[in-house]
């Protein structure tokens, strides 16, 4: 195999390290999440045979669609809004939205 098997990405303000795995199996979604620094909120893609809290499962598609959801966060965006607390745009979208349920 030709190149660098980890690449450390860095700047003045944050600094990323990519571990190519190259054959390896994928490691475990915990040996991962203890890498990290204490944090509020973890996106997760994949690893759907993990335990772990699926804050969107909760609203998909009880209710709203992925696709909803996600124009509900683009309608954010676009007026500026942050999107950095899902947690509580999830749960306020939750009690909106099913609240208007038949």
């Amino acid at each position: 195999m030709v190149g660098a098997s980890e690449v450390l990405v860095s700047s003045a303000n944050r600094w990323a390290l990519v571990h190519e795995l190259r054959g390896q199996a994928e490691p475990a979604l915990g040996a991962l999440l203890a890498k990290l620094s204490p944090v509020d909120l973890v996106l997760i893609e994949g690893y759907k045979a993990e335990t772990h809290p699926k804050l969107v499962e909760e609203l998909v598609p009880k209710t709203l669609s992925v696709g909803e959801i996600q124009k509900v966060l683009q309608n954010l965006l676009r007026e500026k809004v942050s999107i950095r607390d899902l947690v509580t745009i999830f749960e306020t979208t939750d009690h909106s939205f099913g609240s208007l349920a038949v």
